[in-house]
């Protein structure tokens, strides 16, 4: 089940100092041809448990995509002008996931924002929410301001996402193969956002943007809570 497990339209070009930064993180849930357009990042985290390959990052800018079963997200400080970014397997021994929070958290002991995307419920995924349920318990613990979009309703649904610490901003590419086709459905319209995952929170330190509109508490109260 490899291919059902793995694991702005608003940016802004000329790119502010980090003393600068807004206290708010701006989500943007882009369109494929805006995330494209949208600045990169040469900072690749993968979810490969070798030597080679690098889980968690801490650095200005980084990226990763196939968040599927797996659980992946970032944390940042207004003190620092790098931020944390991880991508974590949903198939680690929990001594091992153990292992992998404890690094984040002593990287940022103290955090001011952050986000956490993830999960699915199926039958060969055992660890998946448990896992998400145990990273978001224990990075609640130094970033209360812990915004998250979990377990996607789709046994396709993926992520992938840019984040850029000097303008405080994730960049997110939401989309789902169409089972039995190589078609993708990409999502970035409030209505199929909302369907995309079990639970949506925004956390009062983020803004969300939706290809562009800036989403109110006014229009979804429910996730703004």
């Amino acid at each position: 089940m490899l291919h059902a497990k793995k694991n702005m339209f608003i940016f802004v070009p000329n790119m502010k100092a980090t003393n600068n930064i807004s206290f708010k993180s701006r989500i943007n849930i882009l369109s494929p041809y805006h995330y494209a357009k949208s600045p990169a990042s040469q900072n690749i985290i993968h979810y490969f448990q070798d030597a080679k390959h690098k889980n968690v990052v801490m650095e200005s800018d980084f990226c990763t995509k196939h968040i599927r079963t797996c659980i992946g997200g970032g944390l940042m400080s207004k003190n620092k002008s790098s931020a944390i970014g991880f991508h974590i397997w949903d198939e680690l021994k929990y001594k091992d996931l153990q292992t992998y929070i404890k690094y984040i958290k002593k990287l940022m002991p103290k955090a001011d924002n952050g986000l956490l995307i993830g999960s699915k419920s199926l039958n060969d995924a055992e660890h998946s929410i448990p896992y998400f349920n145990k990273i978001q318990e224990q990075l609640l613990e130094v970033c209360p301001n812990l915004s998250y979009f979990k377990t996607f309703t789709q046994p396709y649904g993926q992520a992938d996402f840019t984040y850029l610490r000097d303008i405080d901003t994730w960049n997110i590419r939401l989309s789902s193969l169409k089972p039995y086709s190589t078609e993708m459905t990409h999502i970035y319209k409030l209505k199929d956002f909302l369907k995309f995952f079990k639970e949506i929170y925004i956390a009062p330190t983020d803004t969300l943007f939706i290809n562009g509109k800036q989403i109110t508490k006014t229009q979804v109260p429910e996730i703004f809570r």
